[in-house]
């Protein structure tokens, strides 16, 4: 029944930048959900490709991901519902390019702990603290795992990871992130200041909403400060 509310829930958001899904049911005792198809991968695909050739995405390339993603949980929140499971398996790309958000709700029927293992350390990686100690998710969680996606789009790999998930969860709880560093040296100074401040320990320290993220990326990428508190 919860799967089935989340599935409700998830078939009532009306945003382009939101996966449609179209119905679900239980087949020999699965749960499955219906949604459309999107034929242009994921997010994850992406970075592993760069990551072959030691390089993250472009800055234009990451500004043009970070804005659907950010109106998509934006609106989400608008309505009351968290992702908390944000990863670069669950962003996929429409034949056009544009990105999509999946996935809601399965932190919430998981739990983090068990999220965290159902997936091995990966998506540990994209937890914020306050996720990690057990607390309820808000969207400010989501904002923080946006700011995850941004710095390893930048970088080409998460400011946490490896070894265990429960090892990877501690390092977002008491490590400060390492200060972001791009090959070739093309990352705008401000650029830092923007990802740090999406990846604060503190929920209240990061930016508002998803879209304030994303907004003073941009700014940064092309080498202005962001006027976003």
């Amino acid at each position: 029944e919860r799967f089935r509310e989340r599935a409700r829930r998830s078939a009532g958001l009306r945003n382009p930048h939101f996966v449609q899904v179209y119905g679900c049911d239980v087949a020999e005792g699965l749960p499955y959900m219906v949604m459309e198809y999107l034929p242009g991968g994921t997010l994850a695909e992406r970075l592993a490709e760069g990551a072959g050739q030691g390089r993250g995405l472009s800055l234009p390339e990451v500004t043009r991901i970070l804005e659907p993603l950010a109106d998509a949980l934006d609106a989400a929140h608008a309505q009351g519902l968290v992702h908390g499971a944000l990863s670069p398996a669950n962003v996929l790309f429409t034949a056009r390019g544009q990105a999509v958000l999946t996935d809601f709700g399965i932190a919430e029927l998981l739990g983090p702990l068990s999220l965290a293992n159902s997936s091995g350390a990966g998506l540990a990686a994209y937890m914020s603290p306050e996720q990690a100690a057990g607390k309820p998710l808000s969207a400010a969680s989501d904002n923080y795992a946006l700011g995850i996606l941004a710095y390893e789009m930048v970088c080409g790999r998460p400011p946490f990871s490896g070894g265990t998930p429960a090892g990877v969860m501690l390092q977002h709880l008491t490590e400060p992130p390492p200060a972001p560093d791009r090959a070739g040296g093309d990352l705008p100074e401000q650029a830092d200041v923007v990802l740090l401040k999406a990846l604060a320990k503190d929920p209240a320290a990061r930016y508002g909403q998803a879209r304030d993220l994303a907004r003073a990326f941009a700014a940064a990428a092309q080498g202005r400060a962001a006027a976003i508190p």
